[in-house]
């Protein structure tokens, strides 16, 4: 977005899904460590679902994670990636905060499904 003569372009609108990742919170191993422990290490993600950073020499070099969390990543970059379902996600935060809602029980009548 440009700015027109004389003025400024409009701020972002605010985000709706705040991405926060934290290296001091995961789980890190060296990778020797890694490859020592690895079908354990295997076991604990796709039991607990998390990621584990693998350092090599000290430094962040790889991420692993369960398939699960994988595909959860992608799914939610396409999602903040698509600038129209943004749009509607917006659009519908503000009809929540205007009251402009539906009863879950009459949404399942006029469905049929209560």
């Amino acid at each position: 977005m440009t700015a027109e003569a004389g003025g400024s372009s409009p701020p972002p609108p605010p985000p709706l899904i705040r991405i926060v990742y934290n290296l001091a919170v995961a789980k890190i191993l060296p990778f020797t460590e890694a490859r020592t422990h690895l079908t354990e290490l295997l076991d604990e993600i796709e039991r607990v679902h998390e990621h584990v950073v693998i350092t090599r020499n000290g430094r962040p070099s790889a991420v692993v994670m369960s398939q699960a969390e994988y595909e959860s990543l992608i799914e939610t970059l396409e999602i903040l990636g698509d600038a129209e379902l943004m749009a509607d996600l917006a659009a519908s935060d503000k009809d929540v905060a205007a009251g402009r809602v539906t009863p879950w029980g009459k949404v399942k009548r006029e469905l049929r499904l209560a």
